[in-house]
C-alpha cells in the first residue's frame, strides 16, 4: 500500500469540480529497446522477463500522480487502498510506456487505470505522449488502483472532483469500476 504525504497546511478547502479522464493523464516512458541500462534495472534474475515488483512500484506512483491531477487544485493525502492487476504477457524487448487516468470517482475515492503498453517506435525518457497515443492493441498489462483522499488535518475523507465520462469506452469503464466499488 502506497501513500503520498502532505503537510497539514497543504490541505485546502475547495469546491468540487467536474473533470475529464484526460485531465488526469500521466505517463512514464521506459525505453527498454533504446536504453539497455534501463532495461537492465527492470529485468528479472533469469534475464527472461520484467521484475514485476519494480513495475508495480512504478505503477503505484503513477496512479498517485493521476489521482493528484484529478483532485487539483485541492491537495489531499492520497492512499492506495487496492490494486487489481490484469494479464501480464511476455513480449520481446520493446519500448514501454506506463500511463494512467482516473476512470471512476465516488465521493472521496477514485479508481485509476494504469496501462502498460509496448511501442515499436523509438522512444526516450523525455518522449512526449498524449492521452490518445496509448493504443489498446499495444497494451499488455492493466492495473486498476483504488485510491482514497484523506484530509491530513482531520484524517477524515476528503471530497474529490467528479469524473465526467466523454466517450462510450469511458462510460463503460466508469460503470465497471462503479459496480466493483459498490
Amino acid at each position: 500500500v502506497g501513500a503520498a504525504t502532505k503537510k497539514p497546511e497543504d490541505v485546502e478547502e475547495h469546491a468540487v469540480q467536474d473533470r475529464l479522464a484526460k485531465d488526469s493523464f500521466a505517463y512514464v516512458v521506459l525505453p527498454f529497446k533504446t536504453d539497455p541500462w534501463m532495461l537492465d534495472s527492470y529485468i528479472d534474475s533469469n534475464g527472461e522477463g520484467l521484475r514485476v515488483g519494480q513495475l508495480f512500484q512504478d505503477l503505484d506512483a503513477l496512479a498517485c500522480v493521476s489521482a493528484y491531477r484529478h483532485c487539483h487544485p485541492a491537495k489531499p493525502a492520497i492512499v492506495t487502498a487496492a490494486v487489481l492487476p490484469s494479464f501480464l504477457d511476455k513480449s520481446s524487448v520493446r519500448n514501454v510506456s506506463l500511463s494512467g487516468t482516473v476512470t471512476w470517482t465516488g465521493r472521496s475515492s477514485m479508481e485509476i487505470t494504469v496501462k502498460v503498453a509496448a511501442h515499436d517506435e523509438e522512444l526516450h525518457r523525455n518522449s512526449k505522449l498524449q492521452f490518445d497515443d496509448i493504443k489498446e492493441e499495444n497494451v499488455f498489462m492493466v492495473a486498476h488502483f483504488t485510491c482514497v483522499a484523506r484530509n491530513t488535518k482531520t484524517n477524515k475523507s476528503f471530497p474529490i472532483n467528479r469524473l465526467v465520462p466523454q466517450s462510450k469506452q469511458e462510460l463503460a469503464d466508469f460503470k465497471r469500476a462503479e459496480n466493483y466499488n459498490l
